[in-house]
This record gives structure tokens, C-alpha cells and sequence, in this order.
């Protein structure tokens, strides 16, 4: 939390600092710059409570493919057409 804090505050007075540089220069880069930086602020504010609100808990880490999974044994249905060589040619025998 507080590295997100501390990371507004950095780019709040970055912001700041660019426009403030940009009303004296005209520079057109350091005002997109100080415009972009000003809306990284607007997204780690809405990061920071994101996080202070956030009820639940984590749940438990599963991947898409986990269905898929086979124990070591397993043999794939078309034993071909899963191997390949190491040049990449598929249903070659493998040595």
C-alpha cells in the first residue's frame, strides 16, 4: 500500500512539475508527457482503493488446462500425432 502511495505522490509532483514547465515553455511533448502522468495518478488513486475496499480472499490458484491434466503414465490417444522430432516434424519416430 504504500509503495502505491508513494508512487502517486512521485508522479503527482512529476505532473505538476511538466505543466508547470510547459505554461512558461509551450513545449507541446512535456505537456502530453504531464497529461499522461497525470492520468498514471488517476489509475494508481483508483488501484489504492481498490485495494482498501477489497473483501474477499484469495481463492486457490487453478489454471484453465488443469481438466486436462494426465498422470505421468498416461499415454496420449494418438501416440503419432503428439510427438514431434527435434527438427518439429510431427509422427516422426522419436530415438
Amino acid at each position: 500500500m504504500r509503495a502505491i502511495v508513494v508512487s502517486s505522490l512521485g508522479l503527482l509532483f512529476t505532473s505538476t512539475l511538466e505543466l508547470v514547465v510547459v505554461v512558461f515553455s509551450g513545449s507541446v511533448a512535456l505537456l502530453a508527457d504531464g497529461l499522461h502522468n497525470l492520468g498514471d495518478v488517476f489509475t494508481t488513486v483508483g488501484v489504492y482503493f481498490g485495494f482498501r475496499t477489497r473483501t474477499a480472499t484469495a481463492a486457490p490458484r487453478t489454471s484453465p488446462a488443469s481438466s486436462l491434466w494426465r498422470p505421468s503414465g498416461a499415454v496420449p490417444s494418438s501416440p503419432q500425432s503428439s510427438r514431434t522430432t527435434s527438427c518439429g516434424r510431427v509422427g516422426a519416430p522419436l530415438i
